[in-house]
């Protein structure tokens, strides 16, 4: 199973995305390619959004297909970096709506 979890306190985001959904454990797993590729976009995206200045304090870790990031948006482009988080946020709810035997969504604040 993979599981999602999204923090958010005082401005800073935690986002770790760990596991394998398991779908199709006898050829392409559509499931974690899903997974894979939502971590991805939101890594690029807030990485793009750092070099624009609009987010501080950006750690990320890819490690054996888990993904872990964190990061701090600032207050001027706060409206901005919530709604990039907010769609993959979406993705990923709707992956463990589609798939509740593969995909944990857990939604929280503070530090992951």
């Amino acid at each position: 199973m993979t599981t999602v979890r999204f923090g958010y306190k005082d401005g800073r985001y935690s986002i770790s995305v760990t596991g394998h959904a398991g779908y199709n454990a006898e050829g392409p797993d559509i499931v974690c390619a899903s997974c894979s590729m939502l971590s991805w976009l939101l890594v690029q995206n807030i990485a793009a959004e750092e070099s624009d200045g609009h987010v501080r304090d950006l750690r990320y870790e890819y490690k054996g297909g888990d993904v872990c990031a964190a990061f701090v948006a600032d207050a001027n482009y706060a409206e901005r970096i919530a709604l990039i988080v907010d769609v993959i946020k979406g993705g990923f709810f709707a992956l463990s709506i589609s798939y509740p035997d593969n995909v944990m969504f857990v939604e929280g604040q503070g530090e992951l």
